[in-house]
């Protein structure tokens, strides 16, 4: 049964590694699309 205990963790380590690989494409596209200070957020002014 170790096996079986260890084996979740990894699935999910690679689950995150893909999601986080997911955002990154993703945030890639949007600057090479709109460049990066169309990307950048303004700061609130007070």
């Amino acid at each position: 049964m170790a096996v079986m205990q260890n084996a979740q963790p990894n699935i999910r380590a690679a689950a995150k590694e893909a999601e986080r690989e997911r955002i990154v494409q993703a945030a890639a596209r949007a600057i090479r699309h709109s460049g990066y200070d169309a990307t950048e957020r303004e700061s609130p002014t007070s």
